[in-house]
């Protein structure tokens, strides 16, 4: 897989309404499944994107996408470093030194890990925990690092429609988070393109803006085929050890601590 044949595919995820109508109704459904109650969120559509009107969207559907999402991002870390650690993983053509790369996946794996610890915690439920990736996304680091541009590229827009959407409901502090959550996923793009080569790896004054709604990035990740089940959510996230070394995770988690789960 290349990045000019997956590049159509995500574009077209987001401009595609009848493709967008199709993944919501799903996720509706599988919301609908866990019997949820709880408040509407409705929020205005953004004036400066062609996204449609927004719908109502509750507070507990935007814990539960952002919990799938992350559940996601983890396990295609995880199954990354996997392979780094076996020796299948190819590294021709990045522009960084291996153990550069290696030190910012294992990073950006615990900060999925605390994202997604964070989400449950907060009464998140991930609608999925089995994904499917390209299969060369697990063994080639130079499409692995597109898909992580172009992914996160998702997860940040999805993150800011899931601040606008708790700022209405009143949730101060899960806007905050959510914001928190956007800005770190930010930085994961910018470090893909870093390793890339791609300069300026930071290329954006504001980063795009593509959902009215959290829902909406769910056609986009069902577009580029990635929920389907394959790959089962693994590592800490799904309740086993982390990869990587003890003392380097400990090291870790001493300067970047977890939020309180206190909302």
């Amino acid at each position: 897989m290349s990045n000019e044949s997956t590049a159509p595919v995500v574009t077209a995820a987001y401009t595609s309404t009848h493709s967008r109508a199709q993944a919501l109704k799903g996720a509706a459904a599988a919301a609908a499944g866990l019997g949820l109650a709880m408040p509407s969120v409705a929020f205005a559509r953004s004036a400066s994107t062609g996204a449609g009107a927004a719908m109502p969207e509750s507070v507990q559907t935007v814990l539960n996408i952002a919990a799938t999402a992350e559940a996601l991002a983890v396990t295609a870390f995880y199954n990354v470093h996997q392979q780094v650690v076996r020796g299948l993983f190819n590294t021709d053509g990045i522009a960084v030194p291996v153990n550069v790369l290696v030190s910012v996946v294992r990073a950006i794996l615990r900060e999925e890990q605390d994202h997604y610890s964070f989400l449950v915690g907060a009464g998140g439920k991930p609608l999925l925990t089995s994904f499917s990736f390209p299969p060369a996304v697990l063994t080639n680091a130079v499409v692995a690092l597109h898909f992580v541009e172009q992914a996160e590229t998702v997860f940040i827009a999805a993150y800011m429609a899931a601040n606008r959407a708790f700022a209405s409901a009143g949730m101060a502090s899960l806007a905050q988070y959510a914001y928190q959550i956007g800005g770190t996923e930010a930085e994961h793009r910018a470090l893909a393109r870093a390793a890339l080569g791609d300069l300026p790896p930071n290329n954006k004054s504001f980063e795009t803006n593509l959902y009215g709604r959290v829902s909406d990035a769910v056609a986009t990740l069902t577009n580029l085929g990635l929920l389907k089940p394959r790959h089962t959510l693994s590592g800490r996230g799904g309740g086993g050890s982390l990869a990587g070394d003890d003392r380097d995770q400990g090291r870790y988690r001493r300067r970047h601590p977890a939020p309180s789960l206190a909302i």
